[in-house]
């Protein structure tokens, strides 16, 4: 019964259109339960109720019907309702049973039905019937409510596909239709579909064995340079637009392609016995592999980077013709992977927004949009991209939504938000000299986050008040073994001396679990809760003691250097942690290089070290409460996944008593809190986390300006009584309605919603 779950499941997801997948699933399961007919009705969007889609008979092959059932009709409409399995032996005696509708074929009296249920709605019912009165086993119903559930969101995708293409097939329905994903880059823009795709598929490169290995390797080398020519072209067409460290977004691609890992990998598998394009498809799938196993996601995202980079070879390797592409003057960028290159092609001014139904916030592609200030919305799926082609766009990176073909009415509103949205920007940018501070003269610290070199620039641009987390395990990524310590000693002073006079917060090497180093790998049955952050410094100090002394050295002579220890869970960490940190220091200072001893704090990301931060606070001289990992671990939701990724709410009311646990014990020893993570930037919990005491706010460099606006619209007295009135809630949604209230009744709602106001 698994392989045949299995094979039907498969099928299904293979299957051209939504009918012939409906005949898939009505064939297997009629044979596999030895049934007289199998039938599906899938929901019927427009109409409501249900389309008979397919039958099978035991005697007769498949037949698609089209009839339909009204909403509330017939045993059909029981199970949808009801949302469980109806197993009956005589189904014409149930008062529900509707002979003409009920039955494909007369005589029949068992009935099972099983709804297919996908994000707690039921998009359709599988049913079986068998002449004779012979019911249908337990065995039975239990095969079929697991069908249901693995072929839930294949359904689910192919109905919501095919509505999209009927829609935009369709004359009369080709206006206003709303697709909705995530928002990773904010503002609105209006203009026209240009569907992207990939330059090669590494995916449809067959196995083969090789012919003459110099030849290959020669032939890969070509095709390396051209790439490279490429990537270096744009990053040239769009210099103007980019700061020097924002155009380090395209170093990624050029190290990459120079790596001798990367390129020595491919020969060695050429020499295996592989020819070129077989040994770039295995090696371009081990290095994704390892990335997108990584829990953090901006070290996910670069899995995108790799896959971008290997199907640019393979186009080269395929000879595949280069000719550029046309773009209007009003381009948005549609597609179901966009990287950063692809949108690095688009001429300068063309490019109004992007939209793909795969990516993140921690992208290069949204990291990219940001910087060149586009709007983008990310995670659409489905996503219709092979009807889009030309069609009016509106796109609204606030809300997360895309309008295909809008309406006059919808299209006229949203050109006097993009006219505001101009106006905000030019506001925005007076806030520069400006004092971070409440209306009340209360200075709070607004920071970057920074993990590559190139997110330098923007935090020095928008005026950031320092480094508040910056991501020590990236520059251990770029390489194919540990870097040594002068090497770190060099990255970190270039961090250290760009922001001279301001702190920078340089949290320890925070790897292990499922964020594995390619030359450092570890494998774990659970790695969100295993070897990770603190645990693997200390079980290998000689890492630490490196890592350390390298930090210490950079500092010497600016003295603005911030330690943080990620995942600490408990006191002895902290002691153990701490002895390596003065080891260090003296083994320096040994050398005859005058170093001092920084300032050392904590993440505060596991529920554990709530119930200690009296003791924990004595002990550190600062704590960083990293928001992301802490919510998903007082909530258990994993964000990234999204089947929950909705229960992840940064406003629930345990969170929200907890954070302001944090700042008072903190402020009560003491000891300064801030707070990092995408909660640091949100608009409405600004005010929230200033009345709750909270001394710093760490963010990407886009964000710091709009907090600048929001931080000094009020005073601290009024964030303490917004604080005071939310804490009364039980409800997430309440206390959103009052956040949400209370930002636009103070001029804040450009922030929340397309326009200024």
């Amino acid at each position: 019964m698994l392989n045949l779950l299995r094979q039907t499941t498969e099928a299904m997801a293979e299957a051209p259109t939504l009918q012939s997948a409906a005949d898939i699933l009505v064939q297997r399961v009629q044979s596999a339960l030895t049934a007289d007919a199998a039938s599906v009705y899938l929901q019927n969007g427009v109409l409501g109720g249900f389309d008979l889609r397919a039958v099978a008979y035991a005697d007769h092959a498949t037949q698609t019907k089209c009839s339909h059932l009204s909403s509330g009709q017939g045993l059909v409409s029981v199970v949808a309702k009801q949302k469980k399995p109806l197993n009956l032996t005589e189904a014409h005696q149930h008062p529900d049973y509707i002979e003409s509708r009920q039955q494909v074929k007369q005589g029949f009296w068992a009935f099972l039905g099983v709804p297919i249920s996908y994000r707690q709605q039921v998009l359709g019912v599988v049913v079986v019937q068998r002449l004779a009165q012979e019911p249908f086993s337990t065995g039975d119903e239990s095969f079929l409510v697991t069908l249901a559930a693995q072929i839930a969101a294949t359904v689910a995708h192919a109905l919501e596909v095919g509505r999209l293409d009927a829609r935009l097939q369709s004359e009369e329905g080709r206006s206003s239709i709303t697709l909705t994903g995530q928002g990773v880059a904010t503002g609105v823009c209006i203009g026209e579909a240009v569907v992207i795709t990939p330059p090669a598929d590494l995916q449809a490169v067959p196995d083969r064995p090789v012919e003459n290995a110099a030849e290959e390797i020669e032939t890969l080398q070509h095709a390396i340079d051209a790439v490279e020519a490429d990537i270096m072209a744009m990053e040239e067409r769009l210099s103007p637009l980019l700061s020097d460290e924002q155009r380090s977004l395209f170093d990624v691609y050029i190290k990459m392609l120079h790596s001798k890992r990367f390129k020595q990998a491919i020969i060695d598998t050429i020499k295996a016995g592989t020819w070129v394009q077989s040994a770039l498809r295995k090696v371009i799938h081990d290095n994704v592999q390892t990335f997108e196993q990584m829990s953090d996601s901006y070290l996910q995202e670069r899995a995108d980077d790799i896959r971008d980079v290997g199907r640019r070879v393979l186009a080269y390797l395929q000879q595949q013709d280069h000719k550029p592409k046309q773009y209007p003057k009003d381009t948005i960028l549609v597609g179901a992977e966009i990287s950063a290159s692809m949108l690095a092609e688009v001429p300068k001014g063309c490019l109004k927004g992007v939209v793909s139904s795969a990516g993140s916030s921690n992208s290069h592609a949204a990291i990219l949009a940001n910087a060149l200030g586009v709007p983008a919305v990310m995670g659409i799926d489905p996503l219709p991209v092979t009807n889009m082609s030309g069609c009016d766009i509106i796109l609204d990176g606030y809300a997360g939504r895309v309008y295909v073909q809008p309406n006059v009415a919808l299209l006229s509103a949203y050109e006097h938000l993009v006219q505001e949205e101009e106006e905000l920007a030019s506001d925005l940018e007076q806030l520069k000299g400006l004092p971070a501070e409440t209306q009340d003269a209360h200075i709070v610290g607004l920071m970057a986050n920074t993990g590559l070199v190139s997110d330098v620039n923007p935090a020095l641009k928008v005026e950031s008040d320092g480094i508040g987390l910056y991501r020590s395990e990236v520059p251990f990524m770029m390489l194919n073994r540990f870097p040594s310590e002068e090497e770190q000693r060099i990255i970190y002073r270039q961090m250290l001396e760009a922001f001279s006079g301001r702190p920078v917060t340089m949290r320890t090497l925070d790897i292990g679990g499922d964020k594995i180093l390619p030359y450092f790998q570890h494998e774990e049955t659970n790695p969100f809760l295993g070897w990770r952050g603190i645990r693997v410094s200390l079980d290998h100090p000689d890492i630490f003691v490196s890592q350390i002394r390298a930090m210490l050295k950079a500092n010497v002579g600016l003295n603005n250097l911030k330690i943080l220890l990620p995942m600490i869970t408990s006191l002895d960490e902290i002691y153990q942690a701490k002895q390596l940190i003065e080891q260090a220091l003296f083994s320096v200072q040994n050398e005859g290089i005058a170093v001092r001893m920084p300032q050392v704090g904590i993440m505060i990301e596991v529920p554990a070290i709530l119930y200690q931060l009296e003791t924990v606070l004595a002990e550190v001289d600062f704590v960083s409460v990293g928001s992301n990992d802490l919510i998903q671990y007082l909530l258990a939701v994993d964000r990234g996944n999204t089947k929950v990724a909705k229960h992840y709410e940064s406003f629930h009311p345990a969170v929200l008593r907890v954070l302001y646990s944090i700042a008072q014990i903190a402020e009560r020893e003491g000891k300064a809190a801030s707070i990092c993570g995408e909660l640091a930037s949100h608009p409405m919990a600004i005010p929230l986390l200033v009345g709750m005491g909270y001394v710093g706010l760490s963010m990407s460099p886009g964000s710091i300006l709009k907090a600048k606006w929001v931080l000094r619209g009020f005073t601290r007295e009024q964030c303490f009584a917004l604080l005071q009135e939310v804490l009364r809630y039980q409800s997430v949604q309440e206390i959103q309605n009052v956040l949400t209230n209370c930002l636009v009744e103070n001029g804040f709602g450009g922030l929340l919603r397309a326009g200024k106001f």
